[in-house]
Parts: C-alpha cells; structure tokens; sequence
C-alpha cells in the first residue's frame, strides 16, 4: 500500500504512455523505484524529512582505464550504505541492444573488467546510502550520477568529493548536437592506410576507444551502390586500413568527453572534410594529426549546415538538365526525326572507358615496379556537348596463365600490386564500353625507371 500510495503520489504512470521512449522509461521508472524506497524507509522510521535528489552529467579528465574503474566502484560503495542492496547491469559490444544483470557489486565489477574491451556501458542502483544511480558510458569517458540527501548543500558536498577522486569535469547540454567548426582539405595523394593513422590518432586524442556514432564506406557491385557499417574502431581500421583503395566515399563520426569529429572523403577521394563541436582556436591537434604523405592543402570549407558529420550535402539538381534538355529534344524532334536522334547522341553520348596510367601502346602497356597504378575516366565515343566522367566506378578483372583471375571494385585510381609476367586487364564500368588491354609487369631491374603510387 504505501508503494502504491508512492506510486500516486508521482502522479499519472509514465508506463502507460506509448510515446514515451522505453530507455527513458526504464531509467525514469528505476529512480522512481529509488524514491519510493527511500520514501517508505522513512516512513517506517517515523521520520518523513523531505530529502532533495539532484542528478548530474560529467566527463572524466583522464582516460577510463580498469584501474579507474575500481576506484569509480570503490567510491560508489562508500555511499551507497551499510546494506549491499543493488541492482547492476552493463551492455557490451557488438550486441548493445541486449544487457547482463546482477545483484551483487562484487560480480558485476569483476564481469565488467572480465570482459573490459567490450564494455560499453555500465549501471548501478543503490538502494541505501546518498548516491542513487551511476552510469558510466565507457567510451565516451561519460558519467551520469545521481545524489540524494537532506539539503542542497549535502549534496554538492558529494558532487565535489567525487568529482576530485573521480577527475570529474560537469559535462555542457546536448554536447554533440552542434558543430562549431569546419575544415576542408584537397588529399594531393590518397591512400586508405595512412587515412586510417589518421583516424587513429584523432581517436587517441579524444578516446582512447572513443564512442563510434556513424561509420560507413560506399563501394559499388555492378550498377548497384552499396553502404559498409561499421560499429566500431577496430573493424573500420581493419576493413580500410589496406595500401590498396576498395572504397569511394568514406565517414566517420567519434564521441568522447563532449567533443564530437566528423570526418569524411568525397567519393573520388580528392577531398577531405573535419567537422567538430570543438571552436577554431582548439583545432590543432585535429589538424596536425594527419600523416605529411597525404599532402593535404587546407581550403576554404564549404557550409554543410550545422549539424555534426563528415559528409556534405549532395548538389543541387541543375534544372537545365531536368527540364531545359528535354524540350530542346522535343522541339527538334517535331522538325527533323534524324536530326533528333544526332542531337540526342550529342546530349546523351554512349561513353567508353579511356585509360589514363599505365600508359599503352597498341594495347599493350610495360610496367617495371611493385606497385601499378590503374587510372581511368569515361569519355563520350563521338562529339558531344557533355565532357568527360571521372571517379565513376567499375569493375577491373586480372587475368594470367599463372594466376586465378583477381576481380575489383572500385573508383579510380586503383593501386594493384603484380608479379613480373604478363596480364590480360579489363576495366567494365555499367555507363560505358568496357576497355581490354594488355599489361607485361617486367623485373624492377630491367628498365631503370620505376613508379610508386
């Protein structure tokens, strides 16, 4: 009866609202439970002084390694009463949907630690004691605490002493809502791996794990373009991370400590973009942390708006193309069928596949060196008032009497690495004629000149 009673007291029953979002609801109704305890506690005691309960949000100074998180549980337990009475869970990844329970704060600070690499989040209620409710977000160094006691004063005491043991800093609103700065940068030589170095070390900056909010990379299977999730920073480093490029546009958004980095590559790899809740005066270390062999020429940023992300919007439609063209067509049509149908080829040539590096002769190309860069672009077969296609994607087949044939997608330029003999290449994109020609890979020694990409 008097947890009903409690119950009422705390007005309508948040459960019964369907638009209320499930996380929210459980935590709201595990506070909810908290006070009511704590209420009928007192009650029992004679004693109904009105305690005050205030939760707060922080960020940890230093890094939140095991041996910090002995010290957080430690400090938790000095509050949390003479009676072990808690409840604890933690989620761990990849399955973050799904979490693992205890009642006992021993076996649910030594399971978190078991299982360190992968803990993403961890909770504890303590139903004794001042300090209420913890959460910890691993990666994003992020602490959530709730405190009760009998006056405000008590309770900033607490605030302050755990924020001295602990290296707590109050974390600001909705900390990675907004950008506050955006950088942009010409990539004068592409390579995945040395992107990856320096995705790593901005993640060093932030993490040292820090929370992986989006990630993705785009690559192309026939005339279909398909997206690569990632959820975490080892396998976005491991899928990516190859001197050979696989991908066309690539992003990545990191959090941790309230700061936020967006970092994305346009799809012919020629731009880089950084967007960050962090203002340009505490930029640096974002800048610098980027390998010199990328040889990146910083330019001016375009506006993609004021969210956080790496990407920029996709250009705008040029109505001229939508409208204007096909009542050009239309018009001559109703003059001259023959003449449409030159003017149309004219507009909407059929392309074909023109080979940029290794260069050739007469379908034949000579190549001495470990690495062999394989460049391409569309070009309209006849005249035409369109230009030339580049950074279209298509698919490069390999083929030798010695080897199985190698089969790749990917957007120029392609980096391959081949043993001395000789190769017969294809390169098929779906908007255009495919282009055969023969590739002899000769020994370094044998020419005195040799190409790195």
């Amino acid at each position: 009866m008097k947890l009903m009673f409690c119950l009422w007291r705390r007005g309508k029953p948040f459960a019964l609202d369907k638009k209320f979002p499930r996380e929210k609801a459980m935590r709201t109704a595990g506070n909810m439970y908290i006070e009511c305890l704590a209420w009928i506690a007192r009650m029992s005691n004679g004693n109904d002084t009105s305690h005050i309960t205030i939760e707060r949000r922080f960020d940890v100074n230093g890094n939140v390694t095991e041996e910090w998180f002995r010290s957080y549980v430690g400090e938790l337990s000095k509050y949390g009463g003479a009676k072990e009475d808690v409840s604890c869970d933690v989620h761990l990844t990849p399955d973050l949907e799904n979490r693992v329970a205890f009642h006992s704060r021993r076996a649910w600070s030594d399971y978190v630690l078991a299982n360190w690499k992968n803990a993403a989040e961890s909770d504890i209620w303590q139903y004794g004691g001042t300090v209420r409710r913890a959460h910890c977000n691993h990666r994003r160094q992020h602490v959530v605490l709730t405190v009760e006691a009998e006056d405000t004063s008590q309770v900033e005491r607490i605030f302050e002493e755990l924020s001295r043991t602990l290296s707590l800093a109050p974390s600001p609103q909705n900390p990675y809502r907004y950008r506050r700065s955006s950088m942009e940068f010409e990539i004068g030589n592409w390579r995945p791996d040395l992107f990856v170095a320096g995705i790593r070390k901005i993640a060093d900056i932030l993490g040292p794990n820090p929370d992986i909010a989006d990630a993705w990379a785009k690559s192309f299977e026939g005339e279909i373009e398909k997206l690569t999730p990632y959820s975490d920073l080892q396998s976005f480093s491991d899928e990516l991370g190859t001197r050979v490029s696989r991908f066309g546009e690539i992003a990545i958004r990191m959090q941790a400590r309230s700061i936020g980095v967006g970092i994305g590559v346009t799809s012919d790899h020629k731009k880089l973009r950084i967007r960050t809740t962090l203002p340009p005066t505490e930029v640096d270390n974002l800048l610098t942390a980027w390998p010199s062999d990328l040889q990146l020429k910083q330019i001016k940023a375009a506006d993609t708006g004021a969210e956080l992300g790496g990407t920029a919007p996709a250009p705008a439609e040029n109505p001229w193309l939508k409208y204007g063209i096909p009542v050009v067509v239309a018009f001559v049509t109703a003059v001259s069928v023959a003449g449409a149908i030159s003017l149309k080829k004219a507009i909407w040539p059929e392309y074909k596949v023109t080979l940029l590096s290794p260069p050739t002769s007469n379908g034949v190309a000579k190549w001495s060196g470990a690495w062999i860069p394989i460049d391409w672009y569309l070009q309209p077969d006849q005249a035409s008032f369109r230009g030339t296609k580049k950074g279209v994607a298509a698919t490069v087949r390999i083929d030798s009497a010695s080897d199985p044939e190698q089969t790749m997608e990917s957007k120029p330029p392609l980096n391959v690495t081949l043993r001395p003999g000789s190769y017969v290449i294809v390169i098929d994109s779906p908007d255009a004629s495919p282009l055969q020609f023969q590739l002899i890979v000769e020994n370094p020694g044998s020419h005195a000149s040799s190409s790195t990409p």
